[in-house]
């Protein structure tokens, strides 16, 4: 997993493709896979204050995904950032389970 200077850039679609709104986070120096995170994360939050409740998440980011669906242990024996592993996929989660139950 690469570190840098890192910024995401979204762009929210609806299901016929259509542009609702885009967005830029600056992060400065961290991790890209926890940016991947936070972003999905970002859209998700957006997304729910706009009032959409149907959501498809496509990310290029295997990583982040098997973040998402599994527990954060399977992180390559990482442990030192797993609160904010932990945080993020557990906030992620509890969007899409609210999502799921309306």
């Amino acid at each position: 997993m690469g570190s840098g200077f890192t910024v995401a850039r979204d762009v929210e679609q609806d299901e016929n493709g259509v542009w609702i709104f885009g967005y830029n986070r600056h992060f400065g120096e961290c991790l890209v896979f926890y940016v991947e995170l936070w972003s999905i994360l970002d859209g998700l939050n957006l997304i729910e204050r706009r009032g959409h409740d149907n959501v498809i998440i496509q990310s290029d980011s295997l990583e982040a995904i098997r973040a998402i669906q599994d527990s954060p242990n399977w992180l390559f024996g990482i442990n030192e950032d797993l609160q904010i592993l932990d945080f993020l996929t557990r906030e992620i989660q509890e969007i899409l389970e609210a999502n799921r139950t309306k």
